[in-house]
């Protein structure tokens, strides 16, 4: 059983608390969804960090300096937009999350093809963090921009195989 003040810890909104402001229940509703997905995605990326820096200094795994370059970039961003998200900017932090999204879907495109099914998971997810973090609005122009991807690579794809590989170019 948790420590009776991990809970009067939450009540009094410290930083890792998921407080509603009670203002605007529609407002509310997707603060705490935002503090809840951050507090998802900077467990994640810090979990990811601790492993690719565990497999680096104790397999002496030389590949992985990159990697832990990038995690912890990665991991940077997601915390300083955690905090802009505790701070009340909560329009800034929910449109460099879903960047931050949209930047892996489109990596993941980019490096494994359009088949993959990170990539295209990824910007579903992308989409429907806007609708929830947003509104329904912003749900369409993101899956226009993912349509846009994804059809980008498609035609990129088509081009290289086709074209270019099909007539010794």
């Amino acid at each position: 059983m948790a420590h009776p003040n991990f809970y009067q810890k939450l009540k009094r909104g410290a930083p890792f608390s998921l407080k509603l402001h009670p203002t605007d229940t529609a407002q509310g509703s997707r603060e705490l969804a935002l503090k809840t997905i951050f507090l998802g995605t900077l467990t994640l990326a810090f979990v990811a960090f601790a492993v690719v820096c565990s497999n680096y200094f104790l397999l002496h795994l030389s590949y992985l300096k990159m990697r832990i370059v990038l995690v912890g970039i990665v991991l940077a961003v997601v915390l300083v937009l955690y905090i802009l998200a505790l701070k009340n900017y909560f329009k800034i932090a929910a449109y460099g999350l879903l960047a931050l999204f949209f930047g892996a879907a489109t990596g993941a495109v980019w490096q494994w093809g359009i088949e993959t099914p990170v990539g295209v998971l990824l910007l579903s997810l992308v989409v429907i963090f806007a609708g929830i973090l947003l509104g329904a609005r912003y749900s369409l122009y993101a899956t226009g921009m993912a349509v846009a991807v994804q059809s980008l690579f498609v035609a990129f794809y088509t081009l290289v195989k086709h074209i270019l590989i099909f007539h010794g170019y």
